[in-house]
């Protein structure tokens, strides 16, 4: 008896995409390989933290002429995260070594430095960049006992320990008050006396800021006189007046004279 032939029955698919078998390995292939480059990488990084195959070996650091070069390379190691989880030491390796926070730890510790740049150079090497600040002149204190002087710049931050100045290379201020910090617009008038009488070719020695209320400046030049200026009027109008006052004296001959008064505006007083 010849067996009948059933014919094949139709299978209906779930409405919504069709993977063909290929299309499914092919996916399979790649979640894979993602998966093992995941892998590969967070193994690296683990024989990076704790086998030291990129260990941090040399700290450079440049731009340092009157500071210690080994004290900011030793603030570097700041940018090194060196716990991980909080539980499991790391070897310092330029991976877990942040240039960021090595740059904030060397400018919280040195304000003598104006700015700072970190890099890694892999796969074992931190460069520091430094730029320092240049001092303007020497600010004393003369009720501070433990730090009487130190630098200042013409942003008014003070750093160091200084020896005082009385020349003309850098700018000697002194102060008696017995406290009170180094005011922007004190130290503008300052700084800008002694440019305008720099350029009456006249060389600031000493500034002298006394102990009464903050109203004058007593200025000793290198001509061997002090000038006397008025914080409470305006200091390029009476550098004006000085100016026109020292061409007549020189006109008619040699000036000397202990002080010249300038704090009564538009005149001159002198002795």
């Amino acid at each position: 008896m010849a067996a009948r032939q059933s014919s094949p029955v139709p299978v209906r698919m779930p409405a919504g995409r069709r993977f063909s078998a290929p299309r499914l390995r092919r996916g399979h292939r790649i979640r894979w390989l993602l998966l093992s480059v995941v892998g590969l990488a967070v193994g690296l990084a683990a024989l990076s933290d704790f086998t030291g195959v990129i260990a941090l070996h040399d700290i450079t650091v440049s731009g340092v002429t009157r500071i210690d070069g080994g004290a900011v390379a030793a603030r570097a190691y700041d940018g090194y995260r060196g716990m991980l989880f909080g539980r499991f030491t790391r070897i310092p390796t330029l991976a877990n070594f942040s240039p960021a926070r090595a740059e904030a730890a060397i400018l919280a510790a040195f304000p003598e430095i104006s700015g700072v740049r970190v890099h890694r150079r892999w796969p074992h090497e931190i460069e520091v960049a430094v730029t320092e600040r240049q001092p303007v002149g020497t600010w004393c204190r003369t009720t501070e006992q433990t730090r009487p002087c130190y630098y200042f710049d013409g942003e008014g931050v003070i750093w160091g320990t200084a020896v005082p100045s009385s020349g003309t290379i850098l700018l000697g201020v002194r102060d008696e008050r017995p406290e009170g910090d180094i005011q922007k617009e004190l130290l503008g008038a300052i700084l800008d006396i002694a440019e305008m009488l720099r350029e009456l070719d006249l060389g600031v020695r000493q500034v002298l800021v006394g102990r009464g209320p903050l109203s004058e400046l007593r200025v000793s030049v290198t001509a061997g006189f002090d000038i006397m200026y008025s914080l409470e009027h305006d200091i390029r109008a009476q550098s004006g007046v000085l100016e026109v006052f020292l061409a007549d004296r020189r006109a008619a001959g040699s000036f000397t004279a202990e002080y010249v008064d300038l704090r009564v505006p538009e005149k001159v007083f002198y002795k």
